[in-house]
């Protein structure tokens, strides 16, 4: 089976002229560089949730 591509690097490396890759990784890296309380936790999980919802309707267009 192949690897799957490490996207988490592919971000770092790629030019967002956006910004919005930038702006929304980087809010969910610190708080999960710092995670340590359960609202942390539950702020984590609701990001994850609303992006992929996001991605799902994303996905649906052309």
């Amino acid at each position: 089976m192949t690897e799957a591509p490490d996207l988490h690097l592919r971000w770092r490396d790629s030019e967002d002229s956006s910004g919005n890759v930038s702006d929304l990784v980087g809010s969910a890296e610190q708080v999960a560089d710092e995670a340590n309380e359960p609202a942390d936790t539950l702020a984590l999980a609701v990001a994850a949730a609303v992006t992929s919802e996001g991605l799902g309707k994303a996905l649906g267009h052309e």
